[in-house]
């Protein structure tokens, strides 16, 4: 028999016969043993593979190991239980006697075909997941965007509370605070037959900006370089719902932190801010908000000493300050 390489290189092929090896056939180490069926029974992986082998190709191995290891994997794995047997207390050369190199070339290249197949994704499949994970991103960010912009605008209009607040307790600690009562007049317009005004509003209004460190007064008919005329600012004569615009000859003010405030009329107590300067939306009860400077004696700004800035209440129809509804000025604060 000739000299044949096998794949495993551990192991040597000799040109040897059954006395070589030392043992009886018909022993516990009797491996002789014959291939004549097929190598793999109806194999799907190679035409050759599932042919049955001739003459030449059959070759007897030691160990009988066919009837348990299928496969290319049972050539290798008998040759290798066959060395062992033969080895066992022997000083004689080990016997392995292979199949032709044509069948070990069949056998390797049916295994390559039988591994098992990886897993991937089309360009297709990736495509169309893409594709979802892009439609629900469309569909659920602007909300979560917009969630997180309304949380960011109520974080600083308690801010401009809080500032506002501590720069009334000064202008009254300075002795600087003039009360709407020592100087006011009565509306004697249809629209505004009754309403009491005072200038000193406007006033204080003015004073209190350098305690915001204003970067920027609009103080001469130019509120409009400080204060975003184009968004709601609670104007009469702009058309509902939106009553956009702003009076240029409001004062206004920028303080330091980039926040805006307006006074919606020079003679009333309320006074706008707009948290985010001229960004948008500009709207009222979005980045826009409204409130007072008062005292323990007044909800609504007319006091004779101040301590505090308060909020207006709560506007839950659509209106003049409230365009869009629902507009919770006083409840934001207490969350």
């Amino acid at each position: 028999m000739s000299k044949i390489p096998f794949s495993n290189s551990k192991f040597s092929v000799s040109n040897v016969n059954k006395s070589n090896v030392g043992v009886n056939p018909q022993s516990t180490f009797n491996c002789v043993g014959r291939i004549e069926k097929r190598l793999i029974k109806n194999s799907p992986c190679h035409p050759e593979l599932a042919a049955p082998l001739v003459a030449d190709e059959t070759e007897a191995y030691k160990g009988g190991c066919s009837q348990s290891i299928s496969g290319s994997y049972r050539l290798q794995k008998c040759s290798a239980i066959c060395t062992q047997k033969t080895n066992v207390g022997l000083n004689s050369q080990p016997t392995l006697i292979p199949v032709s190199s044509r069948r070990r070339s069949i056998v390797m290249q049916g295994l390559r075909h039988c591994s098992p197949r990886k897993v991937a994704f089309t360009l297709a499949e990736v495509l169309i997941t893409l594709g979802i994970i892009g439609i629900v991103a469309a569909m659920t960010l602007p909300g979560l965007i917009a969630k997180y912009q309304e949380k960011q605008w109520r974080v600083a209009y308690k801010k401009a509370y809080s500032i506002l607040g501590q720069a009334v307790l000064r202008l009254q600690a300075d002795g600087d605070y003039l009360s709407p009562y020592d100087d006011y007049f009565i509306g004697n317009l249809p629209e505004n037959l009754g309403v009491y005004y005072s200038p000193n509003f406007g006033k204080n209004f003015k004073t209190i900006s350098k305690y915001f460190k204003a970067t920027k007064t609009c103080f001469d008919y130019n509120a409009d370089e400080c204060w975003y005329c184009n968004g709601e600012a609670g104007l009469y004569d702009s058309t509902p719902p939106l009553y956009l615009g702003c009076t240029r000859g409001s004062y206004a003010f920028v303080d330091a932190s980039g926040m805006a405030w307006y006074m919606f009329h020079n003679n009333e107590a309320r006074i706008l801010v707009d948290v985010n300067g001229d960004q948008g939306p500009n709207k009222l009860a979005h980045d826009r908000y409204c409130l007072y400077i008062s005292g323990a004696d007044s909800q609504s700004g007319w006091s004779r000493n101040i301590d505090r800035a308060i909020p207006v209440k709560d506007v839950i129809s659509k209106g003049r300050w409230c365009p869009e509804g629902n507009c919770l000025y006083k409840t934001w604060l207490l969350k």
